[in-house]
């Protein structure tokens, strides 16, 4: 398992704003802007997979917690926590009881954010045809298509009341349908004590890392890098 694929879920910051513009891509700069620039955040959202279209039952069904505080965050999905403060990141892979605890760097980080391809400003250039599709159930639609890629297309949800997104939904050229949908999107959230905190999970005995009491049992290793992982 690698941290950097788990990076990638920062990548969901991007909602919410407000509607009055009708043009999809300035929309979405907008979205872009305000919650990238966000200094504190919690998204909570579902997402869901289906084979087709109008499929009453998912085959992908998953909720997932983003908190931020400046440059620290926490994530949760499915069996996996994912810390970065101001020191560490901290992976915990809960099925296979693993903790793996490397240096944090900040400027490497946001070197990969801009080269990455799931930059914002990138999936805004490979959206073509983006219009606001009218007003339904108090919600502001957007669609657009992909000029190439797995996605064919993608509809926006926004609430017209306070501008957050609701839900998005993907159709894949293959026939899937994924949706998320947005619970939570608080800019003001109150974060516990330990929200960022590495040693909810891991503390150091010496020069070793140990998992925490909670998390008893648990391998810790060391990533010297993304890729290659050594013990301690």
């Amino acid at each position: 398992m690698k941290i950097t694929s788990y990076i990638a879920i920062v990548t969901l910051i991007s909602i919410a704003d407000d509607l009055s513009a009708q043009d999809f891509k300035q929309t979405m700069e907008k979205l872009r802007d305000k919650y990238q620039s966000a200094e504190n955040l919690r998204i909570k959202m579902s997402v869901e997979v289906f084979e087709t279209q109008g499929k009453q039952r998912s085959f992908y069904h998953e909720k997932i917690t983003i908190t931020k505080h400046g440059t620290s965050y926490h994530h949760h999905v499915a069996g996996t926590d994912m810390v970065m403060n101001d020191k560490y990141l901290v992976l915990v892979d809960r099925p296979t009881k693993k903790i793996i605890v490397n240096k944090r760097d900040v400027k490497a980080e946001a070197k990969f954010y801009k080269k990455a391809p799931f930059n914002m400003d990138s999936i805004l250039q490979a959206y073509d045809g983006g219009k606001f599709d009218g007003a339904m159930k108090g919600m502001n639609k957007f669609s657009a298509t992909q000029k190439i890629g797995p996605i064919a297309k993608i509809e926006l949800f926004m609430d017209q009341v306070s501008g957050d997104l609701k839900q998005v939904n993907y159709s894949y050229r293959a026939g899937q349908w994924a949706t998320i949908i947005f619970e939570e999107l608080d800019l003001s959230p109150t974060f516990d004590v330990n929200e960022f905190n590495e040693q909810q999970f891991i503390h150091k005995s010496g020069k070793t890392w140990q998992p925490s009491t909670a998390f008893a049992g648990y391998e810790v290793v060391r990533a010297d890098d993304a890729k290659a992982f050594v013990n301690n």
